[in-house]
């Protein structure tokens, strides 16, 4: 005679294989035409980056090439500026927030990931005959600690002058 327990627990594990060959003969695993089977279709995503507009042309190329690899994946870029960004990433309104400037102190409450890094060129009209700035001399033009062309090899005289707001860099002023 077979002990009840046995029995029950033989049971009970036909009846859990029998559910899970059932499971998976059917449902989402794709529909049958004829002896044909379709190819699951995968569900769609959406990944939305808010931020940076000059992060946003590289956005849109990276963005383009995964969605080619990816088809059920669908990717929408806004700009709206750095800070927009880290805001929309740390409040869940955005899935990536771009930035092209570091992230404050405060701002720290979410993954940083470089991924590039700015290029910043500092030109000088043809006649002027200045033939090397070294970043510290540019950094003291800015700061309005140089005020004319000669302390740094050009002819005597002053540079045109530049408005308070243009004397900015990514994320705030120029540090002295």
């Amino acid at each position: 005679m077979i002990n009840k327990k046995l029995a029950k627990g033989i049971l009970t594990m036909a009846l859990l294989a029998t559910s899970l060959t059932a499971a998976g003969c059917g449902g989402t695993g794709g529909q049958t035409k004829g002896n044909e089977k379709e190819a699951p279709q995968p569900q769609e995503a959406k990944i939305q980056i808010a931020g940076s507009t000059s992060v946003q042309p590289l956005s849109e190329e990276l963005a383009k090439a995964f969605m080619a690899k990816k088809p059920n994946v669908r990717i929408d870029i806004a700009g709206g500026g750095s800070g927009a960004g880290i805001k929309a990433a740390t409040d869940g309104t955005a899935d990536i927030g771009a930035s092209s400037r570091e992230l404050k102190a405060e701002e720290k409450k979410v993954k940083e990931f470089v991924i590039a890094l700015d290029g910043i060129a500092v030109v000088v009209h043809k006649d002027n005959k200045v033939d090397d700035l070294k970043k510290d001399d540019i950094k003291k033009i800015f700061l309005g600690e140089i005020t004319d062309w000669s302390k740094v090899g050009g002819d005597n005289g002053p540079y045109m002058s530049l408005p308070e707001k243009a004397v900015r860099v990514r994320g705030g002023r120029l540090k002295k």
